[in-house]
């Protein structure tokens, strides 16, 4: 019997069949050789690079193209005799030229277009200054926008300044629709129009991008992972075509690289600077201080360069190269606070003085060769080398059962349950990540074909025994009466603290030798996760020219095979710290373990107190000379390494027919069909099985002791833990396939005014948490026993998208964008929880050893169940103040802004999502020098979803409270070989704040905040220029 599948595999096959001998039936009809052909490149004057995407059409018909990205354009189907040429670009002055064109001939004719006027008569581009790189790179994002077969967004660099050191996302934070997830100060995932960032699809130059992701099971793209110097400008899609990957369900960021065809000549360019943090300078000034380990001990200026070389070696071959290095120094301090929200007291205050070096090179070649005058070749490769050193000392007070306490106070139970903790996160991280890609492209006539390919791959590995210290220890001081005074209103941080014993007696809790030590980890030794890509895509074109009521009709087909391989594995392990069997003998005193010089130097948190850290390279040291101290804890380690180890191996493969077509002399221009994807995955993960520390008998069947008690194999906990799990026991596979159609259209309905609607159907597939296998089984003798499983069959979200905008170019000096969406989706996840059967057990592929071992037993896993819809308003709008006086000519104005709006059973889902955003700021360019001042603003965002307990009413959530981030950068150009310049990122040092409230049980103001994060204001300063 034909499955399923086999029906909807048959169909393809059918499907693309037709399309193909459909095309090839045309073909022979409509093979009559073309009339004539004009090839030729589109240069700008005034900057000195070809453009992409100017058009070149034959005035007085319809017959049009657009250049490609090195300004290379190809007219087919041009009449035989002399006919006008027009070329036209944003910015620049057009230009026409009459050709004569012979029958079956090709002829060439280049443009040289050069600055244009302004509503005033005021040439906007000074070739060789600082003003025309600005225009030059706000013209490239316009024409890249309007001429855009669907709804996009276009950023170049340079458009708002400088990015900083080289992340990508600090270029896309200021475009509408985008909202930026931050790490500290670091710019990193992409939420486009409220979806998670997992729902956004990264690539460069076409080819999806590898990455692990800091915790190795998600699909969100950590952008600053590719410290991107050869970009000359990224791509953010709202609406995909058939041609592009259904899996962008919030939207897809492609980044592209620079091409050496974009010069007429070779162009070298340097960039040499320092970075540094407002608060590296806190406590030390300028001078080298003492880190909490020896490679975090620098001083607050940190190195960096870029280089950037374009070759065009001839008209037939180009290279382009980028290499680079930055380092950056953080220091950071962090409060975070937990309440009972029943009685508003304290139960736990954390401060934590962090530290932080990332440093990363970069290495990009791109080389490209056009065979002929028809094909061309592109290959690029992109190799970062990132590493990462980061210290979390954290101080923890638990005030302990009983504290009670209001808004300026918390005062620890008389009965001395409160307890003081130390802790130590500290890695050190690095990750190694390549890019290559290659491109063939062909183009004769009326038939085009390219075929592309990628392969990705990414390395995140953790390191900390390895570099001489301990990745974390737990450490304490309990039996304490604490109370917390002149508490800082609104972070819930007491400014003066006190502890007592139980005897009353008073205890210095700023005293690291004082304190107990129980265990140290190896929290990262051995982490690697790793992830490759491969990518396989062939396109082919068939152009039409007219037809009936037709301008231009365009068919296309296309087929792509993508494959993803994940893999996690570590070796955590965890000794206990046992010198001899007394407490007193494991107290950190006894063994100098206290850094007193990093410890001067360390943020003070607490007025007139000065915390003494014990540092964990002392530890680590304690453990080389005297290993007999610390005792090996092997099931725990074990167990974690189990429950870490995954796989998982993703191929999809697609396909689509894609048609498009322009109406009304090309006014009216319509791109629709359909994408059909197939996924396939095989997962391997941790299995718990408690049923393997139990006594069986020779049919596999539990034994019971004459009172029905089971018989354990062993009583000691850790040898239990080594036969509970085991590593990879969980294997499956499992797929999932649909179709995904979609429409764009764009009404010209002036030269410089578009109305675009468009309709596309998209998909989020689930996080590889929730689809790589697992089960946990909980022991046999619980009184609530249940299989927790991982749903390997869980299927993608999907939604179906709706557009409609209006965007105006030019129009009296301003360029403007307003527009709506709707995206409905449907098939959330949620909890399923149902009765173990043998049924349930086979669909779920957890086998039985005996019959009915698992009778009473509930299975807990994920499902496919719910909706939502994601409604939202965009708009953008730029203008270029010409009407000022001359002394102010340069002077432009922006803002951008979104609002989004839930609605439906399964918005909380959502957590994460920005309901508002507010981008604006002013520049002003003169050919000497420029000026940028750029702010982002975004809404209260709600967060996780918080457990009910006594302790915490329903409905409680965390938010981010609104934060208001400021960039500014200035740039002075002495000659095109030398200029001087400075940016800044978040030049205001806003702080991060984290509220915790219930939607629907009032709490105080001054009882929300549990969390503030302050990180500094980030500046660049440095010399820029080329040759």
């Amino acid at each position: 019997m034909r499955t399923q599948n086999d029906r909807s595999a048959g169909v393809r096959w059918q499907f693309g069949g037709i399309a193909l001998l459909w095309l090839g039936w045309t073909a022979g009809r409509l093979a009559a050789a073309d009339p004539g052909e004009i090839q030729g490149r589109v240069f700008n004057v005034a900057v000195g690079n070809y453009v992409s995407n100017a058009r070149v059409a034959v005035a007085g018909t319809n017959l049009e193209t657009f250049t490609d990205g090195g300004g290379a354009y190809q007219l087919s189907r041009v009449p035989a005799g002399e006919v006008t040429l027009v070329a036209t670009y944003a910015g620049l002055a057009s230009q026409s030229a009459k050709v004569t064109v012979g029958a079956g001939q090709v002829v060439r004719r280049d443009f040289d277009l050069e600055p244009g006027a302004s509503e005033g008569g005021v040439v906007l581009l000074d070739a060789v200054s600082v003003a025309a790189e600005r225009m030059s790179a706000q013209a490239i994002s316009l024409n890249e926008r309007k001429h855009a077969a669907n709804i996009r967004n276009v950023v170049a660099v340079g458009e708002f300044g400088d990015s900083g050191d080289g992340n990508a996302a600090e270029l896309l934070k200021y475009m509408p629709g985008i909202s930026i997830e931050y790490s500290s100060t670091v710019a990193r995932g992409i939420s486009v129009r409220g979806l998670p960032s997992s729902g956004t699809l990264v690539t460069i130059d076409g080819g999806e991008v590898a990455n692990g992701t800091s915790g190795g099971t998600g699909r969100n793209v950590e952008l600053d992972a590719y410290r991107l110097n050869n970009i000359s400008r990224v791509e953010v899609t709202k609406v995909p075509t058939p041609d592009l990957p259904a899996n962008a369900q919030g939207g897809a960021v492609n980044v592209i690289s620079k091409s050496g065809f974009e010069r007429k000549s070779p162009l070298f360019s340097y960039k040499a600077y320092a970075t540094f943090n407002s608060r590296g300078f806190e406590t030390t000034g300028l001078h080298r201080r003492q880190g909490s380990r020896p490679d975090l001990s620098t001083g607050p200026f940190q190195p960096g360069f870029n280089l950037n070389y374009e070759l065009p070696v001839n008209k037939s071959l180009a290279f382009a190269f980028a290499a680079g290095h930055t380092s950056r120094f953080n220091r950071y301090r962090e409060v975070f606070s937990n309440r009972d929200l029943a009685t508003l007291a304290l139960s736990m205050t954390d401060i934590v003085p962090g530290e932080r070096i990332t440093q990363a090179s970069d290495v990009a070649l791109t080389a490209e060769w056009r065979l002929g005058a028809h094909s061309t070749f592109r290959a690029n490769v992109l190799w970062v080398d990132g590493v990462f050193k980061v210290n979390d000392n954290r101080l923890r007070l638990l005030y302990g059962a009983g504290a009670t306490g209001g808004e300026t106070f918390v005062q620890g139970a008389a009965t001395g349950v409160g307890s003081a903790a130390l802790s130590f996160p500290t890695a050190h991280r690095f990750q190694r990540t390549g890019q290559y890609n290659f491109n063939y492209r062909y183009h004769r006539g009326p038939w085009r074909a390219e075929f592309n390919g990628s392969a990705g791959r990414d390395r995140i590995g953790y390191r900390d025994v390895e570099r001489g210290y301990f990745g974390d220890a737990n450490i304490n001081l309990p039996n304490l009466v604490l109370r917390g005074q002149a508490i800082n209103r609104g972070s819930a941080q007491p400014m003066e603290v006190s502890a007592f014993d139980r005897a009353g007696n008073p205890v210095d809790i700023f005293e690291g030798g004082n304190y107990t030590i129980n265990s140290v980890d190896s929290s990262y030794g051995g982490y690697n996760v790793t992830d490759a890509k491969d990518a396989l895509k062939l396109d082919l074109t068939r152009e039409f020219g007219a037809v009936g009521p037709l301008s231009l009709f365009t068919m296309r087909v296309g087929a792509a095979y993508n494959h993803q391989e994940r893999d996690l594995r570590r070796d955590f392990k965890r000794w206990s710290f046992r010198p001899t069997g007394t407490a007193a003998d494991r107290l950190a005193k006894n063994y100098d373990l206290v850094d007193r010089e990093y410890s001067a130097t360390a943020m003070p948190y607490y007025p007139g107190r000065t915390m003494q850290w014990i540092s964990t390279v002392k530890l680590y040291d304690l453990y080389r000379s005297n290993p007999g101290y610390f005792v090996l804890q092997d099931g725990t380690s074990y167990a974690q390494n189990v429950l870490f180890s995954k796989n998982l191996q993703e191929t999809i493969t697609a396909g689509y027919v894609r048609a498009d077509a322009k109406f009304l002399h090309n006014r009216l221009w319509l791109v629709g069909g359909v994408r059909y994807e197939k996924t396939e995955d095989e997962g391997k993960g941790p299995l718990t099985d408690p049923s393997a520390v139990y006594v069986k008998d020779s049919a596999g069947r539990l034994v019971r002791d004459a009172q029905g008690r089971l018989i354990p194999i062993t009583t000691d906990a850790q040898a239990r833990q080594l036969l509970l799990y085991k590593n990879r026991g969980s294997r499956t596979l499992s797929d999932y396939a649909g179709y995904y159609p979609s429409l764009n259209s764009t009404l010209a309905v002036t030269e410089d005014i578009l109305l675009r609607a468009a309709f596309a159907r998209t998909m989020g597939r689930p996080n590889l948490a929730e689809i790589i296998p697992g089960v946990t089984i909980s022991d046999p003798s619980a009184v609530t026993r249940t299989i927790n499983v991982v749903n390997t069959a869980l299927k993608p979200w999907t939604s179906d998208g709706y557009d409609l905008s209006l965007e105006t170019y030019n129009v009296k000096g301003g360029v403007g964008t307003v527009g709506v969406f709707s995206k409905r989706i449907k098939d959330f996840f949620g909890v399923l929880q149902t009765a173990a059967t043998p049924a349930t057990l086979a669909q779920y592929d957890i086998p039985e050893e005996f019959p009915d071992q698992y009778t009473g037993y509930n299975i807990i896993t994920k499902q496919n169940v719910g909706d939502a819809e994601v409604n939202g308003f965009e708009i953008s709008y730029k203008q270029d103040l010409f009407f000022l006086p001359a002394w102010a000519r340069g002077l432009q104005a922006h803002f951008n802004y979104t609002e989004l709006r839930l609605k439906g059973a399964n918005t909380a889902d959502f957590t994460g999502y920005t309901p508002r955003t507010l981008n604006w700021g002013v520049s002003y360019s003169r050919p000497k020098y420029s000026a940028r001042f750029n702010v982002n603003q975004k809404s209260r965002v709600r967060s996780a979803l918080q457990a009910p307990s006594a302790a915490i009413p329903a409905n409680t959530y965390n938010w981010f409270a609104p934060r208001t981030l400021v960039g500014a950068d200035f740039e002075y150009r002495f000659s095109k070989r030398f200029s001087f310049y400075a940016s800044a990122i978040n030049l205001f040092d806003a702080e991060a704040i984290t509220e915790r409230y219930s939607t629907t049980v009032a709490v105080p103001e001054w009882a929300k905040v549990i969390r503030r994060f302050k990180f500094g204001a980030d500046f660049n300063l440095g010399i820029k220029g080329s040759f």
